[in-house]
């Protein structure tokens, strides 16, 4: 009889050297570390996340070469010394050979339901935990390194302002009503990232594992609102673009064509079929983004 055994993975954070066995009931794949380890590269990146306000307890990580995360049905979280996350699989997202997505379900005693989203592309580690009460995102910084913190929500500048004229409106130039979100439609979505956001999030690979948990996330809460449109991700693209601060100016810049700006975005978007653009930017002043388009196309 084949004895069937159910492996656990678990994220520990230990100072120190690590040994990975094979096959135990918790597996390490990522331990504490120091600067030290950091190369000048590795080090920029660390400094250009830091030192954000609502970055909160930042540790360098060192994790586990040719990690296989569809082997593992629980991940442990030991995001610190004192708090440990049992998150259970619940879906395993292939994207290819190298790339993959891992979604967990978290329950705790004194929290509600939540979620972890731990992205392997290329043996560079990133991910989401969060639930209602908390978040902690790791951010890949390459050679098998990331930085894990957690996100003060109270520390970010949340910015909240109306447009009134035609600066945003609900129609487009034929008089023509924004479409409807229909359940049961895949969206193709064409993204789009400035140099400013690609340094923000880490550099290209943390940024592309942004984009996918971004696209893991949104799909889960379709699903959770009783809601059946799904998002697909054709493309990431980085555009050769100063943001101005100004998301409206930002997004008026992506949309027109022939202005200078992103002009190249228009062919992107024809020879990739995309449904919708995705701008993102490190700088705006709104929080919840800037919305424009031609909506017959």
């Amino acid at each position: 009889m084949k004895n069937i055994m159910i492996k656990t993975l678990t994220l520990c954070l230990l100072v120190g050297s690590a040994i990975f066995a094979q096959i135990e009931e918790h597996v390490t794949i990522f331990i504490h570390s120091n600067m030290l380890t950091l190369d000048t590269k590795q080090i920029d990146i660390y400094n250009t996340i830091t030192k954000q306000q609502h970055v909160v307890n930042p540790k360098v990580i060192i994790y586990k070469n040719q990690l296989e995360l569809k082997e593992y049905t629980s991940l442990d979280l030991n995001v610190n010394k004192e708090k440990s996350i049992i998150a259970k699989t619940s879906e395993l997202i292939n994207r290819n050979q190298k790339h993959w997505t891992w979604i967990g379900t978290i329950a705790e005693k004194h929290a509600d339901e939540g979620y972890a989203f731990i992205t392997l592309n290329e043996n560079n580690l990133s991910g989401e935990i969060w639930t209602k009460d908390y978040m902690y995102r790791i951010v890949p910084l390459g050679d098998n390194k990331g930085l894990l913190f957690e996100v003060d929500h109270s520390k970010i500048e949340y910015e909240v302002f109306c447009n009134s004229g035609n600066n945003v409106q609900n129609y487009n130039s034929n008089n023509q009503m924004a479409p409807k979100i229909l359940s049961g439609t895949t969206y193709d979505a064409l993204v789009c990232y400035t140099v400013a956001a690609k340094n923000g999030a880490g550099g290209t690979t943390a940024m592309h594992s942004l984009i996918d948990n971004m696209e893991t996330q949104t799909n889960l809460i379709y699903d959770r609102s009783s809601s059946t449109p799904e998002i697909n991700i054709v493309y990431k693209h980085l555009v050769n673009y100063s943001e101005t601060n100004n998301l409206l100016t930002d997004v008026n810049r992506l949309r027109i064509n022939g202005d200078g700006y992103m002009d190249e975005i228009h062919n992107l978007r024809s020879d990739w079929g995309a449904d919708v653009v995705v701008l993102i930017t490190e700088t705006g002043g709104a929080v919840c983004g800037q919305v424009n388009g031609d909506y017959s196309i």
